[in-house]
């Protein structure tokens, strides 16, 4: 998994351990609307989605919402249970401090632990907007875009 990350280039990502497991976690990035990583560090500062004012909803829309960005984290769960999915809400915050407080390093222990058939690799994509009127990110629970297209145009597909 670490060599595909790598190769998709995400170079940073931090551990946690887990009951019988771990979850691995990607620095939050900022995407395109289509989801397609930002490739440059300027372009995550400097480049934002253009909006359409060619009409008068555009413009409106502009007035009242102002530009849009776009976040994605990636969380990989490897266990033996099942993961479901809930309705727990997870703030642009929270979901930094995941990276922030994780380990640089698989601990020891997890490390030289046999996985067979029996372990799964779950992803969870958080995706986040920020609008220029609202002072903070708040996570999509209504994702514009599916964690299947998410992986795809991350580069990660071919993990699952």
């Amino acid at each position: 998994m670490v060599d595909e990350l790598r190769l998709a280039g995400y170079n940073q990502f931090k551990y946690h351990s887990i009951p019988d497991g771990f979850a691995l976690v990607t620095q939050l990035e900022e995407i395109n609307k289509n989801g397609s990583r930002k490739i440059r560090y300027s372009e995550r500062r400097t480049m934002l989605i253009e909006p359409d004012v060619s009409n008068f909803h555009g413009y409106i829309k502009l007035l009242l919402h102002g530009k849009q960005w776009f976040y994605r984290l990636n969380l990989f769960i490897v266990n033996t249970h099942i993961i479901t999915p809930t309705t727990t809400k997870v703030s642009y915050e929270q979901a930094a401090d995941w990276f922030g407080q994780g380990s640089l390093n698989l601990p020891y222990e997890i490390k030289k632990q046999p996985y067979s058939n029996h372990y799964q690799c779950t992803a969870l994509v958080y995706e986040f907007e920020k609008l220029d009127i609202k002072p903070e990110a708040y996570i999509k629970f209504s994702p514009r875009l599916s964690a299947s297209t998410h992986l795809k145009q991350a580069d990660l597909k071919r993990l699952f």
